[in-house]
């Protein structure tokens, strides 16, 4: 059995919002490389990750829902993820996996 891992995407300093359903809108610059497992060739888990950096300062209350490890969306021109902050400058991209995870939680 041969096992690998791809990068199917690198991005490096895009301008782009996190927003949620509340409201909340902040403008970052981010970082995302997108990753997918390969077993003798047949696709298999995709996973991505990446950090952000703000670029400008914001209300206690607005990056305290960032930091509240929530989920958010990540956007950009041509690319819009769902994300979960790790920390205040992480994120973990959410796929199908995880988002059948989170709703088996409830």
């Amino acid at each position: 059995m041969r096992s690998e891992v791809r990068t199917n995407c690198v991005i490096v300093n895009e301008q782009g919002r996190i927003s949620d359903s509340k409201g909340m809108n902040i403008k970052v610059h981010f970082d995302l490389t997108e990753t997918q497992d390969f077993v003798d060739g047949i696709p298999g888990l995709k996973f991505g990750f990446g950090d952000v950096r703000y670029r400008s300062k914001h209300t206690p209350e607005l990056v305290a829902r960032v930091h509240s490890r929530a989920r958010v969306n990540l956007k950009a021109d041509g690319i819009e993820r769902t994300v979960y902050m790790n920390s205040p400058v992480g994120f973990t991209v959410i796929n199908d996996a995880m988002e059948n995870r989170i709703r088996d939680r409830r």
